[in-house]
C-alpha cells in the first residue's frame, strides 16, 4: 500500500448498526461474476479509481495528492464528506500527535515549532515545516506528513497544546 490506497474494512461493515445493510447492499449490487464486470476507462484504458474518507469538503487532485496530473482525478465538491450523518468518524476529527513522531515525521531529533506554510487550492496542506531547537528546519509534503504521523487526512489545522 501506499498513500494512495486506503484501508479497507471489508465484513467488518456489515456490522455496523446504521450503515451495515446498505454497506452489503452496495457491495452485493457492484459484485461481479464471469458474466458480469465494470471497469472504469479513460481513452480506452483502466483508470487507477482512488477512494477517500475525509476530503474535507473537497477531494484533491492528482497532481496535489501524488504529484501526477490525470485528467480524469481532479478536485471536486464533496460535501457529503462533511456530513455528520454519512461521515461521523472523519467529518470532524481531533487527533493528538506526540512531540516525538512529529520530529520523527521530519527526521529531526526534536521540533520546537510547526508550521504550515502552503495549502492546495483544496484547502489540504501542500507543505509544512518543522524547525528543531538547533535552527534546522524540514519542509516535507502534506500527504508525506500525514502519512508519518497517520493522520486520518491531509485537510488538517495545526494546534499546539
Amino acid at each position: 500500500g501506499s498513500s494512495q490506497d486506503q484501508a479497507f474494512v471489508g465484513y467488518a461493515k456489515e456490522a455496523e448498526r446504521t450503515y451495515g445493510a446498505l454497506w452489503k447492499a452496495a457491495v452485493n449490487s457492484t459484485s461481479t461474476d464471469e458474466s458480469t464486470g465494470l471497469a472504469i476507462l479513460f481513452n480506452s484504458k483502466p483508470i487507477g479509481a482512488y477512494f477517500s474518507s475525509s476530503s474535507g469538503g473537497v477531494t484533491e487532485s492528482s497532481l496535489n495528492a501524488w504529484g501526477t496530473s490525470l485528467t480524469y482525478s481532479v478536485s471536486v465538491p464533496d460535501p457529503w464528506s462533511l456530513d455528520p450523518t454519512f461521515n461521523s468518524r472523519y467529518a470532524k476529527w481531533i487527533r493528538p500527535v506526540t512531540q516525538t513522531l512529529v520530529a520523527t515525521a521530519f527526521s529531526l531529533p526534536d521540533v520546537v515549532s510547526v508550521q504550515v506554510v502552503a495549502r492546495n487550492p483544496s484547502g489540504t496542506v501542500a507543505k509544512i515545516t518543522g524547525t528543531s531547537s538547533a535552527g534546522k528546519q524540514v519542509t516535507i509534503t502534506g500527504t508525506v506528513f500525514q502519512s508519518r504521523t497517520k493522520l486520518p487526512s491531509a485537510w488538517f489545522e495545526v494546534v499546539i497544546s
